[in-house]
């Protein structure tokens, strides 16, 4: 009679396993068949961690290491990082350091050849090393493969609505801040004529004006003395002196302005001298652009030029009227928000700017996509998983990083010695 019991709650175990079972397999036909690949990998990482416990390897770090039971093992697989195990005990003995860890093999490619190392590295949660972890080299060209593909399927769709709006919101937005700039310089004309002033004694009187007599006006008569003696004779050639001459007189003697000479000159002008400027206009050109290839080849008027741009990049009162400026006009400025808010509730914009939000927003769902999924769409990528744990968990701030050898599998509970970086 003792044993009746016992014998009933054993039935009542198998039954309850055996509902649990049949249950199991009920739901896994009616599971889509898109689903159906994830749920048979879990049936069988399920049955691998029962049947095949994952391995364990010591590693000892010579002169002592800080390893905290629970820090991560990565390595590469596939072109992505991917946790493979974790430190589950950690152990000092003497001098060194003695960690042992739980991997995960559910992969062949995870199992560690005998010539492994494994790497202790430490990692700061810094903005750079986001970025750097969730856009590694393949995913960047990923996604200029994609955006490549969706300019070449949308552009034209994209600029019949941009090409109308783009210019038109410019030349709204520079004709306002221009007019702000302008409103906030003229609230400080004491400040900006201060510095003018300066300037012109500094730059113009001390620097420009030694420069053009010394440097440049000699570049200038060197290409343009033999186009303006050219052209000179030519106008001297032509020029009617008698006649501007006599009508000088005239207007001196029997005029109260010189109302002859001035016709005859505005004549002489349009009659003679600019149809000799327009068939010297290559002439002219050449000239001008040899001047203008020896000022700028000139090591004088470069070291002056770079001298000046500095003294203006790095004075400190140009530097402060400047910031006072910004954010007078785009930080602390009433205006510019009504005029935004105003820009923004036009209802052409509103229905181009709808068009294009809805055209990009594909690209969006293939970008998110990329950043958030590994190469099944089913799971979010190792980079993105470690960034989170990095972030939201605190963990993975040091980890150890698998060097995988090219030599034979290491055997279970065999040692491997383990590097410091950095």
């Amino acid at each position: 009679m003792n044993g009746e019991p016992k014998r009933w709650k054993k039935w009542l175990g198998a039954g309850v396993w055996i509902t649990i079972l049949g249950l199991g397999g009920l739901a896994a036909r009616t599971i889509p068949p898109s689903d159906r690949y994830a749920f048979g990998r879990t049936q069988t990482e399920l049955w691998r961690g029962w049947m095949s416990p994952s391995p364990r390897y010591l590693v000892e770090f010579p002169g002592g290491s800080r390893i905290d039971r629970g820090d991560g093992v990565f390595s590469p697989a596939g072109g992505e990082w991917r946790r493979v195990g974790e430190v589950i005990d950690v152990q000092t003995i003497a001098d060194s350091t003695q960690v042992t860890l739980l991997l995960d093999t559910a992969r062949e490619e995870d199992r560690l050849p005998a010539d492994s190392r494994v790497v202790r590295r430490s990692q700061p949660a810094s903005l750079l090393y986001c970025l750097q972890t969730l856009m590694p080299e393949a995913r960047r060209n990923e996604i200029r493969r994609e955006w490549e593909s969706f300019l070449a399927t949308y552009r034209g769709r994209l600029m019949t609505q941009l090409r109308p709006l783009v210019p038109e919101l410019a030349r709204e937005v520079s004709e306002f801040l221009g007019g702000e700039v302008q409103r906030v310089l003229a609230g400080r004309t004491a400040d900006v004529e201060t510095i003018l002033g300066r300037y012109r004694q500094e730059i113009g009187q001390e620097r420009l004006f030694p420069l053009l007599g010394k440097e440049i006006w000699p570049i200038v008569q060197q290409h343009a003395g033999p186009a303006a003696e050219s052209i000179g004779r030519k106008l001297w050639d032509r020029a009617p002196l008698f006649d501007l001459a006599w009508r000088a007189a005239y207007d001196r003697v029997l005029a109260d302005r010189p109302v002859k000479l001035e016709s005859r000159w505005k004549a002489f002008v349009r009659d003679e001298a600019i149809p000799i400027l327009r068939d010297n206009e290559t002439l002219l050109q050449e000239t001008f652009r040899q001047v203008l290839h020896d000022v700028a080849r000139s090591e004088t008027v470069q070291s002056t030029m770079k001298d000046i741009a500095t003294m203006v990049v790095t004075d400190p009162e140009l530097q402060r009227l400047a910031v006072d400026v910004i954010r007078e006009v785009l930080l602390d400025n009433p205006r510019l928000e009504a005029f935004l808010q105003d820009l923004g509730n036009d209802p052409a914009i509103q229905n181009r700017l709808g068009r294009v939000n809805d055209l990009m927003q594909r690209f969006f769902n293939r970008l998110g996509n990329l950043l958030v999924y590994d190469s099944s769409g089913t799971t979010i990528n190792a980079e993105l998983a470690r960034v989170l744990r990095l972030l939201l968990l605190r963990q993975d701030d040091q980890y150890l990083f698998l060097e995988r050898g090219v030599g034979p599998a290491l055997a279970d509970g065999e040692a491997l010695i383990g590097i410091h970086e950095g």
